[in-house]
């Protein structure tokens, strides 16, 4: 009840909500919930309760508005960005402390997310400390992906270790690629061909565990 309370409370003040919202329940005009009752619950509320919403309602989407298809695929979007976290405690403790030029310390976070092209659907996100990579995010984020989607990626991403990793989870994928710093692509744009003649022109090496960066 909480979470539909906090999902439809956009309008009005919150007090006033809450006396409309018991006095339909109730039939009382009497004050039953005071909003610093409502603020000490929404403390205990954990952020999965709104993780499992998200995904009960993109299936219930996706069973009733089928998502539109490129050559039978559905296109899903990756990319990174940060987040400003305030200073409190838990924040500090959980993604660390960054330093402006100033010397002012704040907290940022590192956020990844995937991104349906044609509803505009975020289906699943990550956040983490700074410091992570954007393709150890993607890693943790491939479990929602399925052998109809194909993954899109910006610059960033491209890296034998996660390439073989999708191949061998099955994921179609397009990734946007540097020709300077990958020689078999240098030598396929030189080529002039429509198409590589392997559907995989760089060298395979089995996949290496990300290292995780150092935190102090």
């Amino acid at each position: 009840m909480l979470v539909s309370f906090l999902l439809c409370a956009f309008k009005g003040s919150l007090q006033s909500l809450l006396d409309d919202l018991f006095a339909t329940l109730e039939g009382s005009s009497l004050r039953t919930v005071s909003k610093s009752a409502v603020s000490q619950a929404r403390q205990k509320l954990k952020a999965t309760a709104f993780e499992v919403l998200n995904d009960s309602l993109i299936g219930l989407l996706n069973e009733r508005l089928p998502e539109p298809r490129w050559q039978g695929l559905r296109l899903v979007a990756t990319d990174s960005t940060t987040f400003r976290l305030p200073p409190w405690l838990e924040n500090r403790e959980a993604f660390g402390v960054q330093t402006d030029s100033g010397g002012q310390p704040y907290v940022l976070a590192r956020v990844l997310g995937l991104f349906t092209t044609a509803s505009k659907l975020m289906i699943k996100t990550v956040i983490a400390r700074f410091d992570n990579g954007e393709r150890a995010l993607l890693a943790q984020l491939l479990p929602h992906l399925a052998s109809d989607d194909l993954l899109v990626m910006d610059r960033g991403f491209p890296a034998v270790w996660l390439f073989s990793l999708l191949q061998q989870r099955g994921l179609p994928f397009l990734a946007r690629m540097d020709g300077n710093q990958w020689p078999a692509v240098e030598a396929f744009l030189r080529s002039g061909l429509p198409k590589p003649s392997s559907p995989y022109p760089y060298p395979l090496q089995p996949i290496a565990k990300p290292k995780q960066p150092v935190r102090h």
